[in-house]
């Protein structure tokens, strides 16, 4: 399985503060069943981007060799969280951390950390998209100042897919949350899941995460949203991603 939003790199946001601790949450990844892992730091506004994006890549080659040395069965992959700031499209090239296919390249956003119009972002999303990016956009159930209907609009448009936070159907991130991603599942508006694992506990409870979630949505649904839409994302083949 694929875990396509992760904090795991060391010391770089609010996830991994240590090469140690990146290693242990990468075994736990590998014990709960995940074999592929995104990782996805936080990216924020634009003024942090020169720094942010080498120390990125940096941290991404320390733990790839360190996985290779200890042995661990785990693949990884470079990408960024990115905050949707609307400064990004003043320099995207610089900014974005995308990860897939060259040519057909995916990006892992967020919402504002501030209000912006919907209008706004509405057109931010067509301008990435029209640069060729696929957009994946991270937890929508803990935005709930965006509607239904303008998430469905933007999925409908094409190249726009939802990312769930699995843990968010059993409540750990509140009743509201819960609430929203049921929502979002019943109106098929649910492409893929993740563990947007922080620290060593949150990786090594995303296991039983995932067969909460099958004994709630089947095996069938967890498949597409842990293997099949991830691994379409990662191929370059993300005209195949449909909803459970």
């Amino acid at each position: 399985m694929i875990d396509i939003h992760c904090h795991i790199l060391p010391q770089i946001d609010d996830g991994s503060d240590s090469l140690e601790t990146s290693l242990a949450m990468a075994k736990a990844l590998l014990a709960s069943g995940i074999d592929e892992v995104i990782a996805t730091p936080h990216l924020p506004g634009l003024s942090l981007v020169p720094l942010k994006r080498e120390v990125i890549a940096n941290r991404y080659e320390l733990l790839s060799a360190a996985i290779k040395r200890e042995g661990l069965p785990l693949k990884l992959h470079m990408s960024a969280e990115h905050n949707l700031d609307p400064l990004i499209l003043q320099d995207v090239a610089s900014y974005i951390v995308p990860f897939g296919v060259p040519g057909e390249e995916a990006l892992l956003i967020e919402l504002p950390w501030t209000e912006v119009a919907k209008e706004r972002l509405s057109a931010m999303i067509f301008e990435l998209q029209s640069l060729g990016y696929t957009l994946v956009l991270a937890h929508p159930e803990r935005s709930p100042g965006y509607s239904l209907e303008w998430l469905s609009e933007r999925v409908s448009a094409g190249g726009f897919f939802l990312q769930i936070e699995a843990s968010s159907l059993g409540g750990y991130y509140g009743k509201k949350a819960q609430t929203r991603v049921r929502e979002l599942i019943d109106n098929h508006l649910a492409h893929l899941a993740a563990s947007d694992s922080h620290d060593v506990t949150m990786c090594a409870e995303f296991g039983a995460t995932i067969a909460a979630l099958k004994k709630e949505l089947g095996e069938k649904a967890v498949k597409k949203l842990l293997e099949d839409n991830p691994r379409a994302l990662l191929t370059g083949k993300s005209a195949d991603i449909t909803a459970i």
